[in-house]
This record gives structure tokens, sequence and C-alpha cells, in this order.
């Protein structure tokens, strides 16, 4: 608490509320993209798995990149951190409204946009852990994931207004709204150095190689990239037992339940955002929905997870953070089900399940992030969410990237459930999220299997 102590909590609540505005006008581009994916598809004229790159990159960044702001959380300053991500984050969005005719050039200036962006995930976590009392840590941790949705909401319903009255590039300079929040950052914002830590370049540069690697040989379908990949991931491993403070620290794997709880976050965040990469094409492809019906679609579904945000500080002190991680995972299940056997239905239904997927969202994130920090010592915590961080953006990438290979070459068009009438795309979106139902119920039996009977120590 000595942190929280130094810093005036009025100031920290000023400076929160710019955070989160940076954070939602980042989660609001994310799902901008997402929105455009099949606009793009059309203008640059290529096929779905490679568009699906310009998504990924944001996967991809906020991995790796998440993993060194939480690092460098233990060696710069808060203020220094966030000043660099804002800028960073406004100059990638104008190379890339100017380089936008040129798919190549533009997913360069994606890059450097994510590069940016990421700061506002990758030091939340810390942030809030470091210099907010541990009363309200809960709430804000499921505001967080509210944000995503809410964003994927008004961030969707914005880049539709744009695009249906200027042009979809216009939609790429949203991310300047986060300037506004300089002049606070920089006189609020806590300006103190940990200097615990230091920051493995070497050791960064690799994950990062071995990384863009694994996603570009599923993208790509490159056996070259695959071997590139397991060439420097193993190279890593390698690499990691000889340093002392590597980029990642390995040696927590060694932590019981650990292993299995990254796995968990990988499949766990890889069908989350596959669900939102697929929405755009169901309901342009499905039922004739145009960016604006569709950005009101998202808005009319999504908005509730901040109330459900609002109330999760609530509900997990009532229940504990296990149950509240199965509450959201049976709402969460329920959408895919949904999605599975109403696909060409009504479009009512497909609301429901948005609705239920929704709300689902925040019960799940403050349980996965709690039950992740609550198995890591307090002297660790920066890298083990590190490592976190890492699985959730390589799982956002991975799952989008092969769900699109497989839809790409039409490996899921066949028809399973009979009375699903409306061409080969519906019986493919619903075979989708009928796999991506199998692959979350793997999640509650791992998770059920590491945390299912733990009680962790700030729960006695």
């Amino acid at each position: 608490m000595s942190n929280v102590q130094r810093h005036d909590h009025k100031k920290m609540s000023v400076v929160m509320l710019w955070v989160i505005l940076f954070m939602f006008v980042q989660l609001s581009n994310e799902s901008i993209i997402q929105l455009l994916a099949p606009v793009m598809v059309e203008y640059y004229g290529v096929t779905m798995v490679k568009i699906s790159i310009i998504v990924t990159i944001g996967g991809i960044v906020f991995g790796v990149g998440g993993t060194i702001y939480s690092v460098l959380t233990e060696v710069l300053s808060m203020r220094q951190l966030f000043l660099f991500g804002i800028i960073t984050f406004c100059i990638g969005s104008l190379i890339g409204f100017i380089v936008h005719p040129w798919f190549a050039l533009f997913a360069v200036a994606r890059f450097i946009q994510c590069m940016g962006a990421v700061c506002a995930t990758g030091c939340y976590i810390v942030l809030v852990s470091r210099y907010l009392p541990e009363k309200v840590q809960s709430t804000y941790l499921a505001v967080s994931t509210a944000l995503f949705l809410l964003g994927a909401g008004l961030g969707v319903l914005a880049g539709s207004f744009i695009t249906n009255y200027l042009s979809w590039e216009f939609a790429l300079l949203l991310p300047f709204v986060t300037a506004l929040a300089i002049p606070v950052i920089y006189k609020h914002m806590p300006n103190d150095r940990p200097g615990k830590g230091k920051l493995d370049i070497p050791g960064a540069v690799i994950v990062s190689i071995g990384v863009i690697f694994s996603i570009l040989a599923i993208s790509l379908q490159n056996y070259y990239c695959l071997f590139g990949a397991i060439l420097f991931l193993a190279g890593y491993v390698m690499y990691a037992r000889r340093r002392q403070n590597p980029f990642l620290e390995l040696k927590l794997l060694s932590i019981k339940g650990l292993k299995l709880t990254y796995v968990t976050t990988f499949l766990l965040f890889g069908v989350q955002y596959c669900v939102l990469f697929l929405l755009p094409f169901i309901v342009r492809e499905m039922y004739g929905l145009t960016l604006l019906q569709t950005g009101w679609l998202f808005l009319a579904a999504n908005s509730p997870a901040l109330a459900t945000a609002m109330i999760t500080g609530k509900v997990v002190s009532k229940i504990g953070r296990n149950r509240t991680f199965y509450l959201g995972w049976s709402l969460f299940f329920t959408s895919l089900v949904l999605f599975t056997i109403c696909m060409g239905a009504p479009l009512y239904f497909i609301w429901l399940a948005m609705f239920l997927f929704a709300i689902s969202n925040p019960f799940l994130y403050t349980g996965i992030v709690t039950a992740a920090s609550g198995l890591l010592p307090d002297a660790k915590l920066g890298s083990g969410m590190g490592i976190f961080l890492l699985m959730m953006g390589w799982g956002n990438s991975v799952v989008v990237s092969v769900m699109g290979l497989l839809l790409t070459n039409r490996l899921i068009d066949f028809r399973i459930f009979p009375y699903i009438s409306n061409g080969a795309d519906a019986s493919s979106y619903s075979n989708a999220y009928l796999i991506l139902a199998i692959i979350f119920f793997i999640v509650f039996l791992l998770y059920r299997y590491v945390h299912g009977n733990k009680v962790y120590k700030h729960e006695q």
C-alpha cells in the first residue's frame, strides 16, 4: 500500500479517467479495423486470410508489446510510458491515413500505430495494482474489459458513420482524440521510477520475431515461416536459460498451475477475439446489413457490458472469483451455442448471442486475471503478467488466423445441422462457432483443473 499512499487518490482518479479514455479509443480503433475488414478485402482485392494480417497485427503487437511495456514499468515511469504510447499511437495513425492505398505500407503503419496503442493495455494492470487501493482494483479491471465491448459498439458505430459519410480511411484518424489526454498525463501521472528491472532487448527481439513468424506461417501457409518460428522460439528457450533476467522469465513456469493458466488464457482470448472478427462478415454477408446498421447493432448488444463491469467487484466479493469466472463462462458458452444453432435465423437471435457474449466478458476477464496474478509472487507480478499479456495477444492472432484459413479455403463448408438452409456461408459460419464452442469447453476444463478448489491468500 506504500505506493498507493504516496499518490493522491483524487489525482489518481483524474488520471484514471484519461487512461480509460486512451484505452477506450485504442479498443475502439481495433473494432473499427475489424469492421473494415470486409471493406478492405474488396478495396485491396485480397483474400480473407490475407486481410486477417491487418487485424492480427494488433494481436501480435498486443502480446509482445504488452509484455515489453509491462517489463518497462519496472524501469521507466508511468508518465514516460503513457506519453510515448499516446504520441506513437497518433503518429502511426497519421501515417496509415497517408499510405492507405498501398497494402504493405498500410500494414507497416498499423504496426507503428499498435506499438503506441498497446501502452494502454500493457501498463493498465500494473498501474491499477501498484497505485490504486485493493478495494477498487476489481472494479477497474472489470471496467477495462467492459471498455473492450463498449469500444466494439461505439467504435464500430463511429467507424460506420465516418465510412458512410466520408471514406473508410478517415476512420483511421480517430486515435488523435487521445492527444487530449497529454496535459493531464504529463501533470498528474506518477513519475517515479522503480528502477528494479532492466529490459532484455535481445530477448524481446527474438521472441517478437518468433511470434511474428508463427502468425505468418498460418496466414501465408508458409513452411519457411513455420521453421523460422520454431527456430527463434527454441532459440529463445536456450538463450533464456543463460540470462539472469531474461525478457520472459521461463522459470516462473515452474509455479504449480501457471503453465496451464497461460494455456487457458491463450485459448480463452483467442476464442473471444475470433468471435468479434467473424461478426462483421456474418452481418454483412448473411443479413445484408450496412456499415451503419452494423454499428447500431454492435452498440445495442455491447453497451450492457458496462453495467456488468460496474457490479463485477461486488459479484467477486460476494461469490468469489472462481464462481465469477464460471458465471462468465456459462454466459459466453451459451452465446457460442446460439451462434452455432441460429446462424441464418432472424437477426434478433444473433443480437441475443452478441448480448450474452458482451455481458460475460467482465466476469471472465476479472476471473482469469486475478487467478493468474494470484499464482504469482508479488516481486514477479510485472514479469508474470507480461507473459499473460503475450499469451492473450498470441491467442488472438493464432485463432483468428486459423479461422481465416479454414473459411478462405472452405475447409468447413459442409452442413452439420440440416435445418440451416441459408446456403454454404451459413453452414461455414455455424461450423466456425461450433469449433469455438469446443475450444471454449476445453477452457472450462483447464480452469477447473487448476483453480477449481484453490483459495487465494486475499480470499482467506
